[in-house]
């Protein structure tokens, strides 16, 4: 019996909706979104203005479309930073018609006990949901419980019972594609075309949800990679649908197998031509891969660095790679000529100023940063960072449980640890990284000898920082800028004609 589902989301494009989206069709069922992407939100990562948030917001809008079109089941993705916000609509949409409702998502999967704690929400599923989503909707078409799926959350006698975790889609060749048309209503599609090359991590970082799903799920198959005939026929159906422009491959890490890289590169240069970005590990760059992906059209690498202290690095962050491994890595890049971000996290536990100014000396020698992209350390539910954090007495037992249910501060704005370095000597240490792809090294090293100079430059506006930086990335012409300003001038077009809607 075909149904009706509404998948509700806040954020941009989430590619693991887009897939159940494409099952849930196969499987005969209308699909339908609600989408509020949170322009000026705290996940906006280039401008967060709570008076434009507020003037954005299409929350009342998502509740409208659920009454309009009165689906038969509900499902949320959520990111801990989401998770509130999918309560609270959950919330609107119970006061107006009893409908199942289902949430889903990494914060779900590494705090399954979270989605029970709203009562309006009905049901959770654990892990990659591609192979029981179509089960959890003939279970809602004909009235029936759904708590003999494997993955399944659901409250017994006044208790959450977790069923296990759901099963990983071990060929992720045999998936559909995503159905893009699902956020193409609030996107630009022919901007950046968002694609997965594989799923799972094979690294154990502290900070980072993978190793707790890793550790979930028990499945010694939990790295997996597309083969690249399957990428590259999707890339070639959705390039002839959307004529995109550039592709931002979303997977954890960039495969470091190099036959399939040389594969990939041969055949992405003659058959998609155009350029991309990915997040890609120091462990995996050598001067071949590095000239593969150049030849292939690679635009940037993203680099996890984190700190250039590998003391700090290896027994806090879970970090392997010796400094040495990643100057080898970003000089490689650099003889190839790869454009290349880094991230980097702020008030890292045990973190001494001495180790921000070491970061600014390190990075000062290559010559192909794209961007510095300082992060604060943001906390997640089951990593061992949160475990850290409390035994270091950096949070308290409230702030854990909080945690659990979104209060963890996020990535660009709010920090929810705090550090043992003044938070004035921080905010400079963060201008200066910020500035150093395109400022004089030595003009920017020179503040690292000076109190008073560092002084000077924390009271510089974090706003006005972002600023200088915005109009450096105009200058080179960053192609990711340029998709975030095409969205808002969409979004604000929109806004004025008063078509805007979910």
């Amino acid at each position: 019996m075909a149904i009706r589902i509404l998948f509700v989301h806040l954020g941009r494009e989430n590619i693991g909706v887009e897939y159940l989206s494409s099952v849930l069709k196969l499987a005969g069922h209308e699909v339908f979104s609600a989408v509020d992407i949170g322009l000026f939100g705290l996940n906006d990562n280039i401008f967060h203005v709570p008076r434009l948030e507020r003037m954005f917001s299409l929350k009342e809008s998502v509740v409208e479309r659920f009454r309009s079109l009165s689906p038969d089941l509900v499902c949320f993705s959520a990111y801990t930073s989401t998770i509130k916000w999918c309560f609270s609509v959950a919330e609107e949409f119970k006061k107006i018609r009893d409908v199942p409702i289902v949430i889903g998502g990494i914060h779900t999967t590494i705090a399954p006990e979270s989605a029970t704690i709203c009562p309006a929400i009905d049901y959770g599923i654990r892990g990659e949901a591609e192979s029981v989503i179509a089960e959890f909707a003939e279970c809602a078409a004909n009235r029936r419980t759904p708590d003999h799926i494997p993955g399944a959350i659901f409250r017994k006698d006044g208790k959450t019972i977790v069923n296990g975790f759901a099963p990983l889609t071990a060929d992720l060749d045999s998936l559909p594609f995503p159905d893009k048309e699902l956020f193409a209503k609030y996107i630009r599609i022919k901007d950046d075309y968002m694609v997965s090359v594989a799923r799972g991590c094979p690294n154990n970082c502290a900070y980072c949800c993978e190793h707790v799903v890793r550790k979930a799920c028990g499945d010694p198959r939990y790295c997996r990679v597309r083969g690249v005939n399957s990428l590259m026929e999707e890339l070639n159906v959705m390039k002839s649908k959307y004529g995109f422009t550039e592709v931002f491959f979303c997977s954890p890490i960039f495969p470091g197998d190099k036959a399939w890289v040389e594969e990939f590169s041969s055949r992405y240069k003659k058959e998609i031509g155009v350029p991309f970005w990915c997040f890609a590990h120091v462990s995996n760059i050598d001067r071949d891969y590095a000239r593969l992906m150049r030849e292939a059209g690679c635009r940037i690498l993203e680099f996890g660095v984190q700190s250039v202290n590998e003391t700090l690095r290896r027994d806090v962050l879970g970090r392997r790679e010796s400094n040495q491994r990643i100057s080898s890595a970003l000089a490689d890049c650099d003889s190839e000529r790869i454009r290349y971000d880094i991230g980097h996290i702020f008030r890292l536990p045990g973190e001494t100023e001495e180790d921000y100014r070491e970061a600014v000396r390190f990075y000062s020698t290559f010559k192909k940063i794209h961007r510095i992209k300082t992060f604060n350390l943001t906390l997640f539910p089951g990593t061992r960072m949160l475990d850290i954090c409390r035994e270091k007495q950096l949070i308290g037992g409230n702030d854990e449980a909080a945690v659990g249910l979104g209060d963890s501060g996020d990535y660009f704005h709010v920090s929810s640890v705090t550090s043992d370095v003044p938070e004035w000597r921080v905010k400079a240490y963060g201008h200066i990284l910020r500035f150093l792809p395109f400022l004089p090294s030595r003009f920017l090293l020179s503040f690292l000898n000076s109190d008073s100079r560092l002084k000077m430059l924390s009271r510089f506006p974090s706003s006005f920082a972002k600023i200088i930086e915005l109009c450096y990335l105009i200058i080179i012409r960053d192609m990711r800028l340029k998709i975030f300003f095409k969205l808002y001038l969409k979004h604000a077009a929109l806004l004025m004609t008063r078509r805007r809607g979910a």
